[in-house]
């Protein structure tokens, strides 16, 4: 009994250890645009910053479309530091629109790491 109770101790503080040691925040979470014209870039700056207590790598950004590009570092973040990753939206339609960045990390993040991009395209005036 007293080896059973030992594992499941060693188990649950080897887990707890891992899961904590490792958290990305991404600021700001939600991009309001307003109105922005057809074909035009615009140019977002998100700060991420590793709020763990190990490196991480942040290995991908999924976004919904290619009127959405982020290029960032594939650099290690060390705990404490932060980095930045830029977005360009281009966007090719007129309408209202919802954009979801994903970020993928390595270690995995415990939860999904998202941050959004919302506006209005609006025809170009002449």
């Amino acid at each position: 009994m007293c080896c059973v109770f030992a594992l499941l101790l060693f188990s649950l503080c080897f887990v707890s250890g891992d899961a904590s040691a490792q958290s990305l925040t991404v600021t700001p979470r939600a991009v309001e645009l307003g109105d922005v014209t057809v074909k035009s870039k615009n140019t977002i700056r998100l700060v991420c910053r590793n709020e763990g207590t190990a490196p991480l790598v942040i290995r991908d950004i999924a976004v919904d479309c290619k009127c959405t590009k982020p290029t960032w570092s594939r650099k290690p973040l060390m705990p404490g530091d932060s980095t930045v990753v830029t977005v360009v939206f281009t966007p090719t339609d007129t309408g209202g629109f919802y954009k979801s960045l994903r970020f993928e990390t390595s270690p995995p993040a415990p939860q999904p790491i998202e941050a959004t991009i919302r506006g209005r395209v609006v025809k170009n005036n002449p």
